[in-house]
């Protein structure tokens, strides 16, 4: 908890205009595989040197004194730090600034505030005075009118245990001097010589690899050649964590790396990815794929991207439309609607600005940003520097009550639609079954002509009228994030996990149905160990006649696919086999899940009845009222979005289906090399060819030139989930692809990792890390580690003792269905793919979010196994 919003430890929610640059980037690394490398420290806010100033103010660059709670809460969490110390009593305190944009992406401020090392406790009021006074001094005030930055804005103060350093040094993850390559410069004892430029020290650049280039200096054996590349490495890691490159404070004592700060590179030679040179008026777009990569994870298809980018287009216009937006208002931010989706090297990302700016055409900005990245499951806010270019103007007197009409008039139709929403669904579902009437023997049988108004017909009848979903998840969003405020708000902790488990076992989400129908197949089966076995394999071609001599799990095994034959893993891409071509993985989790059964397993328990809401948020009628109700509101809201995805599927299923029988056609003509490079064109291509509007004579070659370029794509490693570009975005972009740095290379962590905590239960046992699930298997007891997963991977839920994944929100797909089935869950694990390989050993926490290594089955590899 914050303490009188003066004190932010590790851990803490909190924003970089509270705690500053410095302290910001070690708050974002507790969430990281490398929290374990940091000092202990803690954060005094921006707010308790206003709170100071109170009773007194700045004269000739002296602060005034702390206040009395200032000091209280400043003594008693400097007592506890210390206190973590190896020997608290001759422990010392590094104190340094931390102001907003020091140690930013634009500037540094190297040099100009002020740091005090090692301090003792009795010291460390009189530091904090010193190092506030600093940002008045006149050097600084200089330095700051010359950036067109405020005069006068003072420093949050970060405290840290100091590190006894037998070597200490900075590491660049990208040489400024320019080149695709590291350097890590060191000296012995402390770094504040090497920093300062009191003395020369040793450095080394290194290729990506690790290789040693170039050594300057005359102790090459400072540092170890196994230190160096630990060194190297971690950096690499924490340039894919923040998405940028980094310049990496570090030291080194005690046989161990600790990571004293870490922020962006603020000059790169030549201006490539992350650099500042010549910058002045360039645009800048911020990406992030937190929640998106559950859809679309890895390289996607031009075909796929192209559909999904009109699908976000038009359906969020029709939104806009429904919301009472102007036509004019829309007409003129077309652009927005055309970039919400972006490839970043053959990745879908969210363009975060144009979703921003979307929902700035709706009343009530401030509340819908925050309850969207909640929904989204982006990492991190919108920084301000963003929010500033959205351009969004205070309005007058006038201006206001304009604005509360308009926040009245849309309050009442989100009312009224929250209504009539059951209907809305049930008119919705009508509208996609008449859609998709058409059998597919018939659909089989069409000629390209009549397959392409086929497509048509949906754009019209379904892209362009996808209201139930689109004010089911718009009210969803509104009711998760004011359920979560007021159960925060009443109950703290206790309230937030509340809100957590309430969502568990609704039971009657469809994304659960799967789970339970492989159950009972696999009940079924369990009395035959031989045909569980075969399952087990997954060999197609014996399975069908040994299922045709069990004629009720044959049945079983047909209505499955007759239902659910459409969902595959990464089902939105129209390039995935679906379940009913490639049923291989339902019959290996049927036969591992009957072989369990018939040895003996247990059913999974069932999930815990929620306590008394009363007794989580305390007494009291209108709060318990507004609270269950609110509560209630999101349960609703969340079973109807599982659900309505599923129809989504079915849409989804039909358009792959259409465009590989086109595919096939086309290869048949010769106008295809195979049916399958039908993927390699967008959806404009293949239907201007068909419809005459294509100014493309030779599809034949446009679909193996993409081939080869992304088969290219797909060997390197990905980008990182949140990523920053400047001016045209291919050019931005080109430094990154030469190098292929990627967001899963990872250092060699600690053995701790926390991250959100889905479902509660407590496991302890091994892990298989499961990159690729086609293939895959869970054997009893294994916790499934991946980094995201999507409606196709429920044939593997079933049979998982527990689930880590590395992206994702409370309301990603794997949240939801561990919840519905009452798996132990935990998501939003930064690195874990990396971090832990199969057979690692195991403790982890669906409660707390926590996971412990205990034991490892071999040295963890940079990348995970496939």
């Amino acid at each position: 908890m914050v303490e009188m919003n003066f004190i932010v430890r590790p851990g803490d929610v909190t924003s970089e205009r509270s705690i500053g640059g410095k302290a910001w980037a070690l708050s974002r690394l507790a969430a990281s595989p490398w929290a374990d490398l940091v000092p202990p420290w803690l954060a005094l806010t921006r707010e308790a040197f206003v709170r100071s100033l109170e009773a007194g103010s700045v004269e000739d660059g002296v602060t005034p004194p702390l206040a009395e709670d200032v000091r209280a809460a400043l003594a008693s969490a400097v007592r506890e730090l210390l206190e973590r110390a190896e020997s608290p009593d001759g422990a010392r305190l590094a104190v340094r600034s931390s102001a907003v944009g020091e140690d930013g992406a634009s500037s540094s401020y190297a040099g100009q505030l002020l740091t005090r090392l090692n301090v003792p406790q009795d010291g460390v009021e009189e530091a904090v005075g010193q190092v506030w006074a600093s940002a008045f001094a006149d050097h600084v005030v200089h330095y700051r009118r010359r950036r067109g930055e405020s005069a006068a804005l003072p420093p949050a103060v970060l405290i840290q245990l100091m590190v006894p350093a037998e070597a200490a040094g900075v590491a660049f993850s990208r040489d400024p001097l320019g080149g695709d390559r590291l350097v890590v410069a060191a000296s012995s004892g402390l770094g504040d010589r090497l920093v300062s430029g009191e003395v020369s020290g040793e450095t080394w650049r290194l290729a990506r690899s690790g290789e040693v280039l170039e050594h300057q200096g005359e102790d090459d054996s400072l540092l170890e050649a196994g230190q160096l590349a630990f060194i190297a490495r971690t950096a690499v890691g924490l340039e894919n964590f923040f998405g940028a490159p980094q310049d990496v404070e570090w030291a080194w004592s005690g046989g161990r790396l600790h990571l004293l700060q870490s922020r962006p590179i603020t000059t790169l030679a030549g201006g490539g990815a992350g650099g500042r040179a010549d910058r002045a008026g360039r645009r800048k777009i911020l990406w992030d794929n937190s929640n998106i990569v559950e859809s679309y994870s890895g390289v996607t298809s031009p075909l796929t991207f192209s559909f999904a980018r009109y699908i976000y287009e038009y359906v969020y216009i029709e939104f806009c439309r429904f919301m009472g937006v102007s036509r004019e208002t829309i007409a003129a931010r077309h652009s927005l609607f055309h970039n919400m989706l972006g490839s970043i090297n053959g990745h879908v990302y969210y363009n975060l600005l144009s979703w921003y700016e979307w929902l700035t055409l709706f009343p009530g900005f401030s509340l819908n940003r925050r309850f969207m990245e909640q929904m989204m499951g982006v990492g991190e806010e919108l920084p301000e520097e963003f929010l500033a270019d959205l351009k969004i103007e205070t309005p007058g007197l006038i201006g206001k009550v304009g604005e509360a009409l308009r926040l009245a008039r849309s309050g009442l139709g989100l009312l009224v639609n929250n209504f009539l929403l059951e209907r809305k669904i049930k008119a919705f579902n009508r509208r996609l079954d008449e859609a998709l009437a058409t059998p597919l023997e018939v659909l089989n049988s069409l000629p390209l002509d009549e397959l392409a108004r086929q497509y048509r017909a949906l754009e019209s009848r379904l892209l362009r009228a996808w209201d139930a979903p689109l004010i089911n998840d718009f009210l969803c969003m509104m009711a998760f994030g004011l359920s979560r405020r007021l159960l925060e708000k009443y109950g703290g902790e206790a309230g937030l996990a509340y809100h957590r488990d309430m969502l568990i076992g609704q039971g009657d989400i469809i994304s659960a149905e799967p789970a339970r129908r492989i159950r009972a197949m696999a009940e079924e089966a369990a009395g035959d160990e031989a045909l569980a076995r075969l399952l087990a394999g997954g060999d197609q071609d014996a399975i069908w006649p040994a299922l045709a001599a069990r004629p009720k799990l044959e049945g079983l095994v047909r209505e499955y696919l007759d239902r659910f034959g459409d969902r595959c893993l990464q089902e939105l891409k129209l390039e995935s086999p679906t379940m009913a071509d490639e049923p291989g993985t339902l019959f290996s989790s049927i036969g591992h899940l009957a072989l369990r059964l018939a040895g003996g397993g247990e059913a999974r328990p069932a999930a815990e009845a929620l306590p008394p809401l009363a007794t989580v948020i305390g007494a009291g009628f209108w709060r318990n009222l507004l609270t269950e109700r609110a509560s209630r509101w999101a349960r609703r809201l969340v079973r109807n979005r599982e659900n309505l995805r599923f129809e989504r599927t079915r849409l989804f299923g039909r358009v792959r289906r259409i465009f590989t029988r086109i595919g096939v056609i086309l290869a048949g003509m010769g106008r295809l090399a195979e049916p399958g490079d039908i993927f390699y064109l967008q959806v404009e291509e293949v239907l201007g060819f068909i419809e005459g509007a294509s100014v493309e004579t030779d599809p034949r070659a446009l679909a193996a030139r993409r081939r080869e370029e992304y088969r290219c794509l797909a060997e390197r490693p990905d980008p990182p989930s949140r990523l920053v570009t400047e001016g045209a975005v291919f050019a931005a972009l080109a430094e990154a692809a030469q190098s292929g740095r990627g967001g899963n290379e990872t250092a060699f962590p600690p053995e701790r990792l926390k991250g959100l905590a889905c479902c509660r239960g407590e496991v302890t046992g091994p892990v298989r890390v499961i990159t690729d699930p086609r293939n895959a298997e869970l054997r009893a007891g294994e916790i499934m580690v991946a980094r995201f997963t999507d409606p196709g991977w429920i044939t593997l839920f079933a049979n998982a003792a527990g689930i880590l994944v590395e992206r994702g929100s409370l309301l990603s797909h794997s949240a939801i269905v561990a919840r519905e089935l009452n798996i132990p869950a935990i998501v939003g694990l930064a690195g874990v793919t990396g971090w832990l390989a199969t057979g690692d050993v195991v403790r982890m926490d669906g409660t707390t979010g926590l996971v412990e290594r205990l034991e490892r089955a071999s040295e963890p590899p940079l990348e995970p196994e496939s």
